[in-house]
C-alpha cells in the first residue's frame, strides 16, 4: 500500500522521480521478501537418534503456497512502479524547449524511445495546448463517472441477491449492520455528487467531496470488518462489502484526478501541457497498481474466509 501511495503522490508532480524511485525500492523489497520466504523448514522429531550428528531431527523444505502466490501476484504492481519511474526519468531528460520529434531524438534518443515504448509518445510534441488537454481530461471524467455509477448499481444488485439467499447472521450486532447501511448511503451520495458534477455544477468541488466521501466510507467498512470500530467483532460480511465497494472508490479517485488535472491544465496554460499530460499517465499507472493490489487482497481474504468456514 505504501508504494502505491507514493505513486499517487508522484502523479501530482511533487518530487515525482524521487517518490517513484522510493516506491520502486519499497515494492521490490516487499516483493522479494514474499518470494524469498515462500519456503520454510519443517522440523520433525523422530525420537532417539542413531547418531550424535542428526540428534533425532529431520528438516525438510516446505512451500507456503499463500506467501508464494501473494509474492508473484505483486509482480505487476512492482513493474508498474518501474514503468512510472522510467517515464518520469525520460521526461526529465528531454529538453524544456519545444521542438519537433526529430530534434528531440537527436538530443535524447533513449528517452524518446522509452516514451514511445510505454505509449507516451504524445508528450514529445507541443501540438496540444492547455485547452485541448482540459477537454481530454473532462471527457475521461465523464467516462469515469459512468463507470462509477455502473459499479455502484452493480454492487447494490449483487448485495441484494446475496442477502436474499443467505440466512441472517445472528452473531452480528445491530451496530455492524447499521455501519454497512451508512457506508452504502455514503457511496450513494458519492454517485449523486458525481452526476451533478458531470452536469456542470461546480465539478471540482463536488468531485473532491465525492472522493472524500467514498474514501471515508471505505475506511469505515474496513475498520468495522477488522473489529476496530466501536468494539465490534470482525465481520466477514462487512469485509466482503468493503472489497465490493473498493472498485467504486478507485473509479471515484479516477474522476477526481481527471477534474484536478483539468483545472491544472486550464490554470497553467499551454507552457506546461506536456508535463500535465505525462503526470496524468502517472496517475493512471498508480490507479492500475492500486486496482491490482485491491484485487489480490480481495482474493486472499475470500480464500481465508472460505478456509475458515470449511
Amino acid at each position: 500500500m505504501g508504494g502505491v501511495a507514493l505513486l499517487l503522490v508522484a502523479a501530482l508532480g511533487l518530487w515525482s522521480i524521487w517518490l517513484a524511485a522510493a516506491a520502486v525500492i519499497l515494492l521490490m523489497v516487499a516483493n522479494g521478501m514474499l518470494i524469498a520466504n515462500c519456503t520454510y523448514q519443517d522440523t520433525e522429531y523422530e525420537g532417539l537418534a542413531s547418531s550424535a550428528q542428526t540428534n533425532g531431527v529431520q528438516e525438510s523444505a516446505q512451500v507456503d503456497m499463500r506467501t508464494c502466490l501473494q509474492g508473484y501476484a505483486m509482480i505487476p504492481v512492482t513493474l508498474t512502479a518501474v514503468v512510472s519511474l522510467a517515464m518520469y526519468k525520460a521526461e526529465s531528460d528531454l529538453p524544456l524547449a519545444g521542438g519537433d520529434k526529430s530534434n528531440l531524438a537527436k538530443v535524447q534518443p533513449g528517452a524518446v524511445a522509452l516514451l514511445r515504448f510505454i505509449g507516451c509518445e504524445y508528450v514529445l510534441s507541443r501540438n496540444h495546448d492547455g485547452a485541448a488537454s482540459a477537454l481530454r481530461f473532462h471527457s475521461r471524467f465523464l467516462t469515469g463517472m459512468l463507470v462509477t455509477v455502473a459499479l455502484y448499481l452493480a454492487m447494490l444488485g449483487v448485495q441484494a441477491v446475496c442477502m436474499s439467499k443467505a440466512p441472517p447472521d445472528e452473531s452480528e450486532s445491530s451496530r455492524t449492520r447499521m455501519i454497512r447501511h451508512i457506508a452504502r448511503c455514503l457511496f450513494g451520495v458519492t454517485v449523486t455528487l458525481l452526476v451533478f458534477a458531470a452536469v456542470g455544477f461546480w465539478p471540482l468541488i463536488l468531485g473532491s467531496a465525492a472522493f472524500a466521501l467514498s474514501l471515508s466510507g471505505l475506511c469505515v467498512l474496513f475498520a468495522s470488518a477488522a473489529g476496530r470500530l466501536c468494539g465490534d467483532a470482525a465481520s466477514s460480511r462487512t469485509l466482503l462489502q468493503a472489497h465490493a465497494f473498493t472498485p467504486v472508490t478507485l473509479a471515484c479517485a479516477f474522476c477526481f484526478g481527471c477534474l484536478m488535472f483539468e483545472w491544472v491544465a486550464l490554470s497553467w496554460g499551454d507552457e506546461d501541457a506536456r508535463d500535465v499530460s505525462l503526470h496524468f499517465s502517472g496517475l493512471e499507472q498508480a490507479l492500475f497498481a492500486g486496482t491490482w493490489l485491491a484485487a489480490t487482497l480481495a482474493v486472499r481474504d475470500a480464500w481465508n474466509t472460505l478456509q475458515t468456514m470449511s
